[in-house]
């Protein structure tokens, strides 16, 4: 486990993300409450998949029906 961590570590600090921006929280299957691996997991943010529907909404209010983005 510690070698994962550090792992997932490395590929976190390498993102050229600010770490306030990022959020991750791995957990196991058999037990929800283990966390394999936090980073900034207790920060609360908009998930992704939130985002995600207000930018298709806006994109679907901006652009006509059918309009193909090349």
């Amino acid at each position: 486990q510690g070698d994962l961590q550090k792992k997932l570590s490395q590929i976190v600090s390498r993102s050229g993300f600010d770490a306030k921006d990022i959020g991750i929280s791995l957990r196991s299957v058999d037990d929800a409450e283990a966390e394999l691996f936090g980073f900034g997991s207790t920060q609360k943010m908009v998930p992704a998949s939130l985002t995600k529907i207000f930018t298709a909404g806006a994109t679907l209010a901006h652009f006509p029906p059918g309009h193909k983005l090349v």
